[in-house]
């Protein structure tokens, strides 16, 4: 059950719980291959928290979620449609932190559907909010991402839109707060 403990407490903004749980699912996956699965499926999410740093994180932790995510398709635990819903949103919300998404991933995705319907901001509040995030102008920015998440919120936007508010509230230092919705986004697509 450490899966879901780790996800509640990341949720819960309780990073130094879910590291605890973490650190000790890290080291029974030394031993157990069971548990190097379960770690393996949880780091992209504690990447997205900031439980995880640069020396826990690196490109082979993504190879490895692809391969233990496409192994529950083979065991027609998860579709292909949720994979790749998953994947793109993963890549998304680790991009516009900044970390490094190869083109070999994303290449990945190219299996997938070539569009895909979703609600998007109007191109003058996508503009806006590009423009007050490089100004720095903070209240805006919020404003501007909240109308850009719509109605339904990060848990129902769509993984460009994420991307483009993330950064944004980035940019303006609200690095907790753009850290919380990517969480919500993430554990409400499954992550």
């Amino acid at each position: 059950f450490s899966p879901e403990v780790i996800r509640a407490l990341l949720a819960a903004g309780d990073l130094k719980s879910a590291s605890q749980w973490f650190i000790m699912l890290k080291n029974a996956a030394l031993l157990d291959s069971n548990a190097a699965k379960i770690l393996g499926e949880i780091q992209p999410l504690a990447r997205l928290a900031g439980a995880i740093d640069d020396t826990d994180w690196n490109g082979a932790g993504l190879a490895k979620w692809w391969q233990i995510s496409n192994s529950q398709k083979e065991e027609g635990a998860v579709s292909p449609e949720v994979i790749q819903t998953r994947a793109a949103l993963l890549f998304n919300l680790l991009d516009s932190f900044g970390d490094e998404v190869g083109d070999e991933e994303w290449g990945l995705l190219l299996d997938g559907p070539a569009q895909s319907t979703s609600v998007m901001p109007q191109p003058a509040f996508w503009r806006s909010l590009e423009i007050a995030a490089q100004n720095l102008r903070i209240g805006e920015t919020i404003l501007l991402s909240l109308l850009a998440l719509g109605e339904s919120g990060p848990a129902q936007a769509s993984p460009t839109v994420l991307h483009k508010v993330i950064k944004s509230l980035h940019v303006i230092g609200l690095e907790q707060e753009a850290r919380a919705l990517a969480l919500e986004s993430a554990v409400a697509s499954g992550l």
